[in-house]
């Protein structure tokens, strides 16, 4: 009898969902495709923002707001000895091995392909510098989306409100609902917009289950 209610209570849910939301909009890193938990390479980069007295959050803001390569964004604001070049090249090298590591999430075919097969619109917002974007090539996702928009391309990253005001203006009156692992820049923050947001894990339990 309770395995029939959860049940009912679940292809409700489903059916709510989806009449009621006309675009879903996706996060990419920890909703799609997993983590990388090692953060050596981040910490590769903070020690060498540091021997040069720079901002590393400044410097992480740039990667992911301009269509750059780290080593010319750093270029951009001191000089490099030839030494301190092959480091940041080392260091990109080591970071495109890492992307090649990132596997997509179980269930994400399985959720794309339920919402297109229901005509829904797919749109992605990323926050990320340009060498990640080869995820979203590596599994051939960008076929599921009506609207892709990466923070590097677009000078503004999540939480900022400007982002969300990009993909709203691409379909305006619609019914939207983001989903996404952090809760401020994927649930809380799109309320400022006007934008419902859910934990990816909620979705799929909803949608999937």
């Amino acid at each position: 009898m309770e395995g029939d209610r959860a049940n009912r209570f679940l292809a409700y849910i489903f059916s709510y969902m989806i009449d009621k939301y006309d675009v879903f909009w996706f996060d990419l890193f920890g909703t799609l495709v997993g983590r990388k938990k090692n953060k050596e390479n981040y910490d590769r980069i903070i020690s060498f923002c540091r021997s040069k007295n720079l901002d590393y959050k400044n410097i992480f803001y740039l990667w992911k707001t301009e269509n750059k390569k780290l080593s010319e964004l750093i270029s951009d604001l001191v000089e490099l000895n030839n030494n301190e070049k092959t480091i940041l090249k080392n260091i990109e090298e080591s970071l495109l091995e890492e992307i090649s590591e990132i596997n997509l999430k179980p269930y994400t075919k399985e959720l794309l392909d339920l919402l297109q097969e229901n005509w829904k619109k797919l749109f992605l917002i990323s926050n990320l510098g340009r060498p990640y974007e080869k995820v979203l090539e590596k599994y051939n996702l960008g076929d599921y989306f009506d609207l892709v928009i990466f923070s590097y391309e677009v000078w503004f990253i999540k939480p900022q409100k400007e982002i969300y005001e990009l993909a709203i203006n691409k379909y305006k009156n619609k019914k939207v609902i983001f989903s996404g692992d952090t809760y401020k820049a994927d649930i809380l923050w799109p309320k400022l917009v006007w934008i419902e947001g859910i934990d990816i894990k909620d979705l799929v339990s909803y949608l999937l289950k």
